[in-house]
């Protein structure tokens, strides 16, 4: 989707500014996180770290980990843009092939 998205803004004169590429579904970083341990690496182990200690080490930057973003994808639907893979699951199944 990306190197399509890439060839798509560079032909066609209609994409002008900044575009979120993202699949269609929003997902959070924790489940982000969780689909990559279990489709890429599931015998990983995923280790919890307390919030206090990653403000401690990272002070305000702790924000970029703690913080869910979500992105707005309204842009490239409008200008009709196709999607090869609609949901993160699905790029995890092609990356694992």
């Amino acid at each position: 989707d990306a190197a399509n998205f890439i060839k798509e803004a560079i032909t066609n004169e209609n994409y002008k500014g900044a575009y979120n590429l993202a699949t269609t579904e929003p997902i959070s970083q924790g489940m982000f996180i969780k689909k990559i341990k279990e489709k890429l690496f599931p015998y990983a182990l995923i280790i919890r770290i307390p919030l206090f200690l990653i403000r401690l080490f990272l002070g305000e930057r702790s924000q970029i980990i703690n913080t869910d973003v979500s992105i707005n994808v309204d842009k490239l639907k409008k200008e009709g843009f196709i999607w090869k893979f609609y949901n993160f699951n699905e790029v995890l199944e092609k990356v694992r092939t």
